[in-house]
C-alpha cells in the first residue's frame, strides 16, 4: 500500500511539474525575433535603418520574411514595384485602380492598416527607391522616401 502512495504522489508531481512546464502565461513566452516585429508592427524606423539602396530583391524577401501584397506600377515612371501591407486588420484588402502605386490613405486613416511600403528595383533587380507610409506619434500620416542618392525624406501627407 505505501508503494501505491509513493507512486500516486511520484505521479502527482510529475504531472504538476509537467502542467507548469507547458504555461501559457505570456511572461513566460520567448521574446519575438527581431523578424516577427517586423513584419508584425513595421516602423518607420526600423525601414530607415534596414532597408538600404542595392539590396537584392532576395535580400528583401529575406528582412521582410513575408510576400509582397502586390505587385504595382510605378505612377512615375512605369517600373514595377513591391507592396506591402503591415498591421492589417482581419479582412483588409487594396487594390489601387490599374494596379498602381497608389497609397490606402484611407486605411491609413481608419486603422485598416497600420503601415505600406513601396519597393522600387531598377533594372539589375537592386532596391532603387522605396516609400513607406505610417502615422507619426502625433497621429499625422508621413512619408518616408529613400532618395537615389541613400538619404531618407520624410514629409508630413495629412495632419
Amino acid at each position: 500500500m505505501l508503494k501505491f502512495r509513493t507512486i500516486t504522489t511520484m505521479l502527482l508531481l510529475c504531472g504538476g511539474l509537467y502542467l507548469t512546464g507547458c504555461s501559457n502565461d505570456p511572461a513566460s513566452a520567448p521574446a519575438p525575433t527581431e523578424k516577427q516585429v517586423i513584419n508584425v508592427d513595421l516602423t518607420a524606423a526600423v525601414v530607415k535603418e534596414k532597408l538600404k539602396l542595392g539590396m537584392s530583391k532576395e535580400e528583401v524577401k529575406s528582412l521582410l520574411e513575408v510576400d509582397s501584397d502586390a505587385e504595382v506600377t510605378s505612377s512615375m515612371n512605369d517600373t514595377k514595384m513591391w507592396r506591402y501591407d503591415f498591421g492589417k486588420k482581419e479582412g483588409y484588402t487594396y487594390s489601387a485602380p490599374d494596379n498602381m502605386d497608389e497609397v490606402d490613405i484611407q486605411g491609413l486613416e481608419d486603422g485598416s492598416l497600420k503601415s505600406q511600403l513601396f519597393v522600387e528595383f531598377d533594372k539589375e533587380e537592386k532596391v532603387q527607391s522605396f516609400s513607406f507610409y505610417s502615422k507619426n506619434e502625433k497621429g499625422e500620416l508621413v512619408e518616408s522616401r529613400l532618395m537615389q542618392d541613400g538619404t531618407v525624406k520624410e514629409s508630413i501627407i495629412k495632419k
